[in-house]
């Protein structure tokens, strides 16, 4: 089977996506929501995304949820956290 270059586009995207959840990469953030009231919200909304995401190493997930539970925030979806130790 082929891949065609949408395919390809889009993979690359993905994997251009994990990279910045993982590394809060908050330049990344700026240019995908250039409409953002401060680099502190982006950094909040890679925290969030990061924490529900499944390909991202639990290791990273759990750092985010305590960074959002030490700031008092709640995930993605505006839900309270899990417990501490615990992942969506």
């Amino acid at each position: 089977m082929t891949r065609s270059i949408a395919d390809s586009e889009f993979g690359d995207c993905l994997d251009e996506r994990l990279n910045a959840l993982r590394t809060l990469d908050v330049a990344w953030a700026r240019r995908e929501a250039p409409g953002a009231s401060s680099d502190e919200v982006l950094l909040v909304a890679l925290h969030k995304a990061r924490y529900r995401c499944r390909e991202i190493d639990a290791a990273l997930r759990h750092e985010s949820a305590e960074w959002l539970r030490s700031r008092g925030c709640g995930d993605l979806f505006g839900e309270p956290l899990l417990p501490a130790g615990q992942l969506p």
